[in-house]
């Protein structure tokens, strides 16, 4: 059978133009569902249970499989109609309100995934622009979100992010309007659908694109960089991937091969990798990204409806994969999440299924190049906005002035509501005085259960202070040391872990108090469970740290040290001093101004699982339990003995 062909006239590329749009503006704001749904996910297991949260995802995930049905009752064009003007409405109702219940989240998935299933699957619509659209979607994401710092503006209150809102949805109606004219126009018969098994190798693209490629803040974690040249890093890596889309349209089986396997060489190393060689991998993979969905976006001949299938199954098989990646940092699964990632990468190889593919279209190949160089310019427009405006640590004070430390384990940044919610804690760090020392735990770097967002470099930019990262459980989380001082050193060493439980780190600093004096930090977060194993990890971690510092003169000890907390029937009464981790800190000469005889106040529930302390050389003049986010209280000391 020969290739489909389409149906817009020669010489008319810009009619092509409303179905790319479309594409674009439905993908940017389905991902920004994606970024309010898996932190209301995550509230919602905190507030009941997991059986409820894989309840509410099977639910979102495998909804848009009904897609097709509503293609085939209303017709095309009628059905992307109505769940783009639905996805537009939904944006912006989301905008006003005060907070994003885990159902408006929810809802706002199925529709996003239910008009893109429809608007790519659509066999009225132009197979020549789909690629170009979907990563055209992944670029404007890439800026849109560099532009807010990673924090989804649906999140935020304000004018720039209602501003944001209107336009997205206006333009969505606007851009729906003119592409539902223009398929009106066209000629009858036209057929320009991916097949079923393409339309997997689609959906695996995209959920890797989430995980890592797409992601400044994994960009930024992973390479090392300012989150403002991250956002430049990755709008690059959507040009690449753009690049590989024009140059192998309509899709060959041996380049859609060669991208494949770049993006399962991609998804088994990223997760642990780390430099310029994350970078690296990032970039050659958008391209093969590029390779793949020119393949995969390509028509298969007849059968919207298996295509519309296809896509379904591939957001379901993605985001399972999401969510399993994951859940794996929490409760650890039976394989690494390398082979995960990579499984997104062997779905992608479904696009070398079938011969048939469409016919390149007339859109010239410069008009594809012109949107890959705009979207590099306004990420490196993006970037340098921010760098310029970068703020400054305040002045530091006397060497021989008090110090004030604030250990804060801050869950990601959500909240026990399932709100993203970074500016709660910032605006209660500041509400502590002049600060000179913040040690963060369970800080996020692009996961999908924290919206995506950058906690760190957000952080470090929100409050003015120098940032040291310190990655834990792959580059993504760990901990955060914000300081005012000037950072002289500092190292991460890893900490031993039980079995295949989420990774550990101890990060050290050297801070430059003035007048030749330093305050050596220490930070960390240990063993969270109480299991044999988990324990045994933890007082090895104590023992690892012991050594590390081994007697350094004007050292605090900063973290989340997770003591088991001697729960009744074991033990009548929670006595810090008691519990084995913490007497073997006392024992090696720490101390602390803590309430060591009696768990009062708690840091953690009812538990105690938070510390400042600091050498034989040091004093803490107080310390104080103060504000609750999530599951944990912020606590904060001064020291002094300088």
């Amino acid at each position: 059978m020969a290739a489909s062909t389409n149906t817009t006239a020669p010489g008319r590329p810009l009619r092509r133009w409303p179905h790319a749009l479309l594409i674009v503006l439905t993908l940017v704001v389905t991902l920004e569902s994606f970024r309010l749904l898996f932190p209301s996910l995550y509230g919602l297991k905190e507030r009941s249970s997991l059986l409820t949260v894989l309840i509410v995802f099977v639910v979102v995930a495998f909804a848009p499989l009904l897609a097709p049905l509503f293609g085939r009752l209303l017709g095309p064009r009628r059905a992307v109609a109505l769940f783009v003007l639905l996805l537009a409405a939904w944006r912006l109702v989301v905008q006003l309100l005060d907070s994003v219940a885990m159902a408006t989240a929810a809802a706002g998935s199925v529709v996003g995934l239910m008009a893109l299933t429809l608007v790519l699957s659509c066999p009225e619509g132009e197979a020549g622009t789909r690629g170009g659209g979907l990563i055209g979607g992944l670029g404007l994401d890439i800026v849109l979100s560099g532009a807010f710092l990673t924090w989804e503006p649906a999140w935020q209150s304000g004018i720039a992010p209602l501003v944001v809102a209107v336009v997205l949805a206006l333009a969505l109606i606007a851009v729906a309007a003119v592409a539902y004219r223009t398929w009106a126009a066209g000629e009858a018969g036209a057929v320009s659908s991916p097949g079923l098994a393409r339309g997997i190798a689609v959906g695996a693209v995209v959920a890797l694109e989430v995980l890592f490629l797409a992601n400044s803040a994994y960009v930024a974690a992973a390479g090392g960089l300012a989150l403002s040249w991250a956002v430049a890093v990755t709008a690059a890596g959507a040009a690449l991937a753009l690049a590989g889309w024009v140059l192998v349209r309509p899709g060959g089986v041996v380049p859609a091969a060669v991208g494949s396997a770049l993006l399962v060489a991609a998804g088994f190393l990223l997760p642990a990798l780390i430099g310029a060689a994350a970078l690296v991998v990032v970039l050659a993979a958008q391209f093969g990204a590029g390779m793949v969905l020119a393949r995969a976006l390509a028509s298969a001949g007849p059968g919207a409806g298996r295509a519309g299938i296809g896509l379904a199954l591939g957001w379901a098989l993605g985001l399972v994969v999401i969510l399993l990646y994951q859940l794996h940092f929490d409760s650890p699964l039976p394989i690494d999440n390398r082979y995960l990632a990579a499984l997104l990468g062997l779905l992608a190889a479904l696009a070398l299924v079938g011969s048939r593919v469409s016919a390149p279209g007339s859109v010239p190949r410069w008009l594809w190049a012109a949107v890959g160089g705009a979207t590099v310019v306004a990420g490196v427009l993006v970037a340098a906005a921010t760098a310029v405006t970068e703020p400054s640590p305040t002045a530091v004070g006397a060497p021989d002035d008090p110090v004030r430390v604030l250990q804060w384990n801050v869950r990601y940044g959500v909240d026990e509501d399932g709100q993203l919610d970074p500016e709660a804690v910032a605006q209660a760090i500041e509400a502590q005085g002049d600060v000179d020392v913040v040690v963060l735990n369970e800080v996020a770097r692009g996961w999908p259960l924290s919206g995506q967002l950058d906690l760190a470099g957000w952080m470090s930019r929100r409050l003015g202070l120098n940032a040291v990262w310190g990655a834990a459980a792959g580059p993504q989380a760990g901990n955060l040391l914000l300081t005012r001082y000037p950072v002289l050193e500092s190292e991460i060493t890893t900490l031993p872990k039980a079995g295949r439980a989420m990774g550990r780190s101890l990060l050290y600093a050297s801070l430059d108090r003035g007048g030749g004096e330093a305050l050596e930090v220490l930070a960390t977060h240990l063993q969270h469970r109480n299991d044999a194993a988990s324990m045994a990890a933890r007082l090895e971690e104590i023992e690892v740290i012991l050594q590390y510092w081994d007697q350094a003169p004007q050292t605090v000890l900063v973290g989340d040290l997770n003591p088991r907390q001697g729960d009744p029937p074991e033990y009548s009464e929670r006595r810090p001093g008691e519990f084995e981790e913490i007497a073997r800190l006392l024992e090696a000469g720490f101390t602390t101004a803590a309430n060591l005889e009696a768990c009062d106040p708690p840091t953690s529930n009812d538990n105690c699982s938070d510390y400042i302390l600091v050498g034989p050389d040091l004093e803490q003049e107080s310390l104080t339990v103060a504000d609750l986010f999530g599951d944990h209280h912020m606590v904060v000391a001064d020291v002094s003995g300088f």
